[in-house]
């Protein structure tokens, strides 16, 4: 029987997170014991599969493989503090190389691998990495500048063991991950070890892990949401985490979830949407969404197809989870909600003046200092330090609606908002009906300025496969049903036809690079 949400304080939450970990906040942690050494040796720790190839891994071969690439990485002169930037795809040598980093008490900087030189450079020369570790195929991808680099595919062999793991400071870093770059520039996340027991309770509490589950995290380990709740927490947990590397495909992730008798899914919209189609036959419990908003009739089409519940959460790379529908608490679901603060989470809708409001747009803050589980404390060498401001507010450039009832629901990042003819319009008020509309595969919304509206709303439309219309055509038709469907002043003005949204690896709309396509285009 689940337990009440309003039952279950922060406090609460942090202890009994704290109760299944080997170290503590006064001890201190390693996060290999806390993933790798402390548990059975028989128990499987990791399902990989690419094609036709599929290897198990239990806990003690992957105690093994962490203590060798270790010893590598110590050679190489890895110590405590040291950054270590990682380029690779979803294979085995990915957990042994995280693990082995945080072994040595070294910080790990994941590269999503479908980065360009370009912005793995920006990423490791930010970070001041000292080593980066990839594989042959990819070693071309690295830019000059990148001198030192290690390869999984050639490890040198090494005399000696490397040192035992020690214990570090709960305020010490064991990740640094950039952000996805919705709004522009990618910022550096200090990720200290005080995150662990804050990324067990979004498993526990939110996913409702249990421990005869079968889970399966599609998201990248490059990006947060697959490195911190598709690594990370479940390994804390002892639970089996699957890697399928392999190019995304709804049709192949269908059978790999079948295959696998999958009970725990997590991913993100754009994939669930290519997934429906292929879940007939797995035995899903329930399912979670992250990344992008998860519209109510992708919820209700996943639940109509499974029987599984698929629930909205919300998070970012600097706070992890924070927002969501919980599985795992008894709590009333709203759809098209976000959800109830996490709890030792504490959240609310600030207006202008950074005081709350309830029932209007505004934009979302975590008070920090009331967040037992918060693990933020400020970016990378410092940028972006107003984002906390002296009163403990951390706005989160997200604009959102907190209703009487206790539940938030998003409606666009704070500088996609769209103020036309006096209307503040929340792009995904657009975006959702334009989805359903026949004419329309995908869709983004932004505001281009207009001396007359200050705004004019502009829909980006990539259209149905086999559809032959031109750009004035669908312009006709969305407007009328917009205006028949949702609100006249929310009909776009313009419509571009396009190949292919912009968006992050995790998901999300770039709208900032559609804006800057119509400031070029003039």
């Amino acid at each position: 029987m689940r337990r009440s949400y309003r039952a279950l304080t922060g406090e609460e939450a942090l202890s009994e997170q704290l109760r299944g970990l080997a170290g503590s906040l006064e001890a201190g942690f390693n996060v290999a014991e806390e993933c790798v050494y402390r548990h059975p040796a028989e128990h499987d720790a990791l399902v990989w599969q690419s094609g036709d190839q599929r290897a198990v891994i239990r806990y003690g071969e992957l105690a093994e493989r962490t203590r060798a690439m270790a010893a590598v990485l110590h050679a190489e002169g890895v110590r405590p503090g040291s950054r270590v930037a990682m380029l690779l795809p979803k294979r085995p040598e990915l957990l042994a190389t995280c693990m082995a980093i945080w072994q040595l008490g070294a910080t790990l900087v994941p590269l999503f691998t479908a980065f360009g030189p370009a912005s793995i450079e920006a990423r490791v020369s930010a970070a001041d990495a000292s080593l980066v570790v990839t594989e042959a195929a990819l070693i071309e991808r690295l830019p000059a500048s990148c001198e030192r680099v290690l390869d999984v595919d050639a490890l040198p062999q090494v005399k000696g063991e490397a040192p035992e793991f020690q214990r570090h400071g709960a305020d010490e870093p064991f990740i640094l991950i950039f952000t996805s770059g919705t709004t522009g520039q990618p910022k550096g996340v200090p990720v200290p070890l005080r995150a662990l027991p804050a990324f067990r309770a979004y498993l526990e509490y939110s996913v409702d892990l249990r421990p005869e589950d079968r889970l399966w995290n599609l998201a990248d380990p490059g990006w947060a949401y697959g490195l911190y709740y598709g690594v990370v927490g479940p390994m804390l947990l002892g639970h089996t985490i699957r890697f399928l590397q392999e190019k995304f495909d709804g049709e192949r992730a269908g059978a790999f979830a079948r295959a696998e008798g999958i009970t725990n899914l997590m991913s993100a919209p754009t994939a669930y949407r290519a997934l429906v189609p292929h879940l007939e036959g797995v035995p899903l419990r329930v399912a979670s969404s992250a990344g992008e908003t998860l519209s109510a009739d992708l919820a209700r089409a996943f639940e109509e197809k499974t029987g599984a519940a698929l629930r909205d959460h919300y998070g970012q790379s600097e706070l992890g989870m924070v927002i969501g529908n919980h599985h795992g608490l008894e709590h009333e679901v709203h759809a098209g909600a976000m959800g109830l603060p996490n709890p030792g989470f504490a959240a609310a809708v600030l207006d202008k003046e950074r005081k709350p409001v309830v029932g209007v747009p505004g934009q979302l803050a975590l008070h920090l200092p009331s967040c037992p589980l918060n693990f933020f404390a400020g970016y990378h060498a410092g940028r972006d330090a107003e984002r906390i401001g002296e009163d403990g507010w951390y706005l989160t450039g997200d604009v959102c609606i907190h209703y009487p009832e206790g539940h938030f629901a998003f409606a666009s990042r704070a500088d996609d908002v769209i103020l036309t003819a006096g209307y503040r319009v929340g792009p995904a008020e657009i975006e959702e009906p334009l989805m359903r509309h026949a004419a329309v595969q995908d869709c983004a919304v932004v505001g281009r300025p207009d001396e007359t509206r200050g705004e004019i709303i502009v829909a980006f439309v990539v259209p149905t496969p086999g559809l032959e219309t031109t750009q004035e055509a669908l312009l006709d038709q969305l407007r009328v049903y917009i205006k028949r469907e949702v609100a006249a002043h929310l009909a776009p003005r313009e419509v571009h036809l396009i190949d292919e949204i912009p968006r992050t690896p995790s998901g999300k709309s770039q709208r900032f690079v559609l804006r800057e396509r119509l400031l070029a285009d003039g």
